[in-house]
């Protein structure tokens, strides 16, 4: 094994320096929404600027665009738009019904292990 130690952000191995490399620190993308209320709206809007949009990967455009039922895609290179499965879909009113299910779910779990403990109770009397 190569002994190493690091010196003032330099690497020093069996007394050779050599640099550290520059570690690249990216900022997070948080871009301003561009609301469309229909595909046309984002069409004309990324035809105002073609090659602005180009080089953006559809993560990105996924950010920037908000498309009713629409998600943003490239096809060989093109900006096209897909429609959203219903699968797919964040719907508020359903998410709202799954997190009261979760919550009963919880309450039924509770009281299952209430009346498991008075059953174990009753029938394993504590020895002393």
């Amino acid at each position: 094994m190569i002994p190493k130690t690091t010196v003032n952000s330099k690497i020093v191995l069996n007394g050779m320096r050599k640099d550290l490399p520059q570690v690249k620190i990216l900022e997070p993308f948080s871009p301003e929404i561009i609301e469309c209320e229909t595909k046309d709206d984002f069409n004309v809007i990324l035809n105002a600027d073609p090659d602005k949009y180009k080089g953006m990967t559809t993560q990105k455009l996924n950010k920037i665009f908000k498309i009713p039922g629409y998600k943003i895609t490239k096809i060989q290179g093109e900006i096209c738009l897909r429609s959203i499965k219903p699968c797919e879909r964040q719907d508020n009113n359903n998410l709202a019904l799954i997190n009261e299910e979760i919550k009963n779910i919880k309450t039924a779990f509770n009281q299952l292990s209430d009346q498991f403990e008075m059953i174990k109770k009753v029938l394993l009397p504590q020895e002393n």
